[in-house]
């Protein structure tokens, strides 16, 4: 088998754990897949993506997203083959397929867009293309396909229709492959002529000084929009916003503006390759901005409001990653540490938390209960994505086999999984409907807040919980597309409102939700299901009736007033049904359980320091408390920290350990490597 038959039957491997998990189609699956990938590779904002699964003359319309800060708006179509073998598409089909939805879109579905259901979000799309289209200046048609284009060119499709530009992108296998084996590379390559200093020359990195114009970097930023961000960054700007009205002053300012260079800090910028010969750079491979994000969308937001930028200049700094082997954990480093300066927490690098490790590792140890039994079978943590499959891709049969049947398909979750269910579960149904990467930016901080190694574990009651909520979400999530009551789109959104308005009304007759009986049972009683699914017809018709003046029902969906809303209706819920404690039951559970807890949190503090103690004590942790970029020590602390380093404290008491690990904690923050 070959390296693109090994890529197809992943995808197809990826596609069927997808229907599994969501109870959707392959087709919806494979936009799902498609759109999550893009959205991570920076080729489109999911912030205000929605899905509308809906299929007119036989073209299957997944969901659009509109990217307002550049004018864009995203149509996918997913095109999905059933082939036991990769089939074919050439240019002709291409083409073809183009010509069939540009029709469909400009002509049919406008035509007959009174005869759509209310809730049918199609009704949003076409408004968008023709009754909205002077807030578009492109309109990008995404083809989504697991077939493979058979073509040693790449085919151009687009037009101009009254000033928008059309653009078609086809996503073939092929495509599909560079998305995922290209996870460190932004294909973002730009041929240029740069002034600059080379400043290091060493092995494994180089560094070069020199500014970009204003100009310039908007060009790049329309051409290549957030796949010029770093990761991490690209979500931090879309929690934060991405206007900063202090440099977008400067640059209205026709006195400042000249200064923009001088009081600007700049960018940190890496790359893969550069092309430097006699003081000028000719060639960035891989550019990807990690620090100053937030200037660049601001100098952009300005050129596209009309200002003029001429006279802006920034100050760049470039790292060229040499070490391609070490090259992601580079990046993430250089990242955090240009990050120090501004708000951006723990959480905005989520990756490597506590959180999301304690996670990895209980799912591996946590074997699920059936009732009174328990089993072999353990739920599967996706920390990275397709973490699943590739675990299994290389081993024996048997083992293959062993392999499955102690981690089943529909037990396979993910960090989205989580947040939706977590923030569906704790009321905050409006974050949930913000897109995926949206939707986890504002989760991780809340949990980064909620669990620390050292003061607060994530216990196996926490993991249990976790879990239960996501097979409460899927439970209804499954359910909801065959109800009679629903209208075809806006799952999601419905889902997460739904259950935030069951949570809500069990708590006003003071009960709540039996996490315990549901990981036990590993199912929602039959009761609570048939009560949600009543709620869920209340909520869905609530939500594509808004109130008037919201006409875009996915973006009033994605704002906390929608939710105030919401909760401020009557809903018949009842109280009596299986799978729900007392408030007060709930209340001596925690109470019993933070006793535990607090006993275990000292002794696990103790463990790790008595285990480094025998491993690799970190010898310069003094060294670096007594230079100038440690945070500040406290005296006491100092004394705890210097005693066990020089060997006096071999058995640390539980306050003892605890500063001691906090100390090492805060030390690796700012660049100390234990």
């Amino acid at each position: 088998m070959n390296e693109l038959e090994n890529i197809a039957e992943g995808l197809q491997n990826q596609i069927e754990l997808y229907n599994e998990q969501y109870g959707m189609s392959s087709s919806m699956s494979l936009y799902r897949l498609y759109t999550e990938l893009l959205s991570e590779g920076g080729y489109f904002v999911d912030d205000n993506l929605v899905e509308i699964n809906s299929t007119h003359y036989g073209i299957c319309l997944a969901g659009f997203s509109r990217e307002t800060e550049n004018g864009s708006l995203n149509v996918f179509v997913p095109e999905f083959s059933n082939s036991l073998t990769i089939e074919k598409i050439y240019d002709k089909d291409v083409i073809r397929h183009f010509d069939q939805v540009k029709k469909l879109l400009f002509v049919s579905l406008n035509e007959e867009k009174e005869e759509l259901d209310q809730g049918d979000p199609t009704t949003e799309l076409i408004e968008d293309i023709h009754l909205r289209k002077h807030k578009f200046s492109k309109i990008r048609i995404w083809m989504l396909t697991n077939k493979l284009y058979s073509s040693r060119d790449n085919l151009e499709l687009g037009l101009e229709i009254d000033s928008v530009k059309i653009i078609y992108n086809y996503c073939d296998l092929g495509f599909f492959q560079r998305l995922i084996s290209n996870k460190n590379s932004s294909n973002v390559h730009i041929k240029t002529k740069l002034a600059a200093i080379r400043v290091v020359a060493t092995d494994r990195y180089s560094s070069y000084l020199f500014s970009l114009s204003g100009i310039e970097l908007c060009k790049y930023y329309d051409d290549y929009n957030k796949r010029l961000l770093e990761s991490n960054i690209r979500t931090f700007l879309s929690l934060r916003g991405n206007v900063n009205k202090g440099i977008y002053q400067t640059i209205n300012s026709e006195e400042q503006r000249p200064f923009f260079f001088a009081y600007n800090n700049g960018l940190t910028a890496t790359a893969s390759a550069v092309v430097f010969d006699e003081g000028f750079i000719f060639e960035l491979k891989d550019l990807q901005i990690v620090n100053g994000g937030q200037t660049m969308s601001t100098i952009f937001k300005a050129w596209k409001d009309g200002k003029s930028i001429d006279g802006v200049y920034v100050p760049v700094k470039l790292s060229v990653i040499h070490d391609v082997e070490n090259k992601s954990e580079f990046i993430s480093r250089i990242s955090r540490y240009a990050n120090t300066q501004n708000k951006v927490t723990n959480s905005d690098f989520f990756s490597n938390s506590y959180y999301q490790k304690a996670l990895k590792e209980l799912s591996g140890r946590i074997l699920v209960s059936k009732g009174d039994r328990i089993t072999k079978v353990k739920w599967f943590y996706e920390r990275v994505r397709g973490e699943y499959i590739n675990d299994q891709t290389f081993l024996e049969t048997n083992k293959k086999k062993n392999f499955i049947a102690e981690y089943p398909k529909n037990l396979v979750f993910d960090k989205i999984a989580v947040a939706k269910a977590y923030l569906s579960v704790n009321q905050y149904p409006h974050h949930v409907s913000k897109g995926a990467q949206l939707c986890f930016a504002l989760f991780a901080p809340k949990v980064s807040d909620l669990y620390d190694e050292d003061n607060n574990l994530f216990t196996d009651t926490d993991y249990k919980v976790t879990i239960a909520q996501i097979i409460l979400f899927r439970s209804f999530e499954r359910l909801i597309s065959s109800a009679n009551w629903y209208s075809g789109g806006y799952r999601a959104q419905t889902v997460a409102y739904t259950i935030a308005v069951f949570v809500q009304e069990l708590s006003k007759k003071k009960v709540t939700v039996d996490w315990d009986h549901i990981w036990n049972s590993q199912t929602v009683p039959d009761q609570m299901l048939a009560e949600i699914m009543l709620l869920g017809e209340a909520v869905h018709k609530l939500l594509i009736n808004p109130p008037p003046g919201n006409t875009n029902i996915g973006t009033y969906t994605k704002k906390e007033i929608c939710w105030n809303w919401i909760k401020a209706h009557s809903f018949a819920c009842s109280s009596n049904i299986s799978g729900v404690i007392s408030l007060e039951i709930q209340e001596e559970r925690k109470s019993e359980e933070k006793k535990i807890l607090k006993e275990l949190t000292g002794i696990h503090a103790q463990i790790k320091i008595v285990e480094l103690a025998k491993g690799n004590t970190p010898k310069n942790i003094l060294e670096f408390y007594n230079s100038s970029q440690a945070p500040g020590i406290k005296d006491r602390d100092r004394g705890i920290l210097k005693s066990w380093f020089d060997g006096k404290i071999a058995f640390p008491s539980e306050v003892q350990a605890k500063i001691i690990l906090s100390l090492i904690r805060d030390a690796e923050i700012i660049g100390f490597e234990l």
